[in-house]
């Protein structure tokens, strides 16, 4: 199960602040968002935090977005949480994640490779 950093000032933070205000929606809404937003990345695009191959729409309903329709992803943009369709500061708030799987996607890669060639003989089905 993965996690993610948040800061005890994200509440009181000029972009929150900012996106609540735009959104007409209360703080602890905002920060719901936000939070359902970074998970999303966390299961889906942990590498790059880039959301673009699911649309402006599919942002949205990661985010759990309800209200209107480009609402969400305009003012995401404007405040500065989103870089057009990359999360901004994602390795600020997740990069001992990033660096703990790329890490452990490596040793995984390099294992596969390094039993394939001590059994050239063996179909790769067979291999782990």
């Amino acid at each position: 199960m993965a996690w993610i950093e948040t800061h005890d000032d994200i509440w009181e933070h000029h972009k929150t602040i900012r996106l609540s205000r735009s959104l007409k929606i209360p703080i602890v809404q905002t920060v719901g968002h936000l939070i359902s937003l970074w998970h999303f990345v966390l299961r889906n695009a942990w590498e790059d935090a880039n959301l673009e191959p699911w649309g402006d729409d599919g942002i949205e309903a990661a985010a759990r977005w309800t209200g209107d329709s480009g609402a969400l992803i305009a003012a995401l943009r404007d405040c500065g949480y989103l870089d057009g369709s990359i999360v901004h500061g994602w390795t600020d708030r997740a990069g001992r994640l990033v660096y703990d799987r790329k890490r452990k996607k490596e040793a995984r890669s390099l294992i596969v490779r390094q039993l394939s060639a001590a059994s050239p003989g063996q179909s790769k089905a067979t291999v782990p």
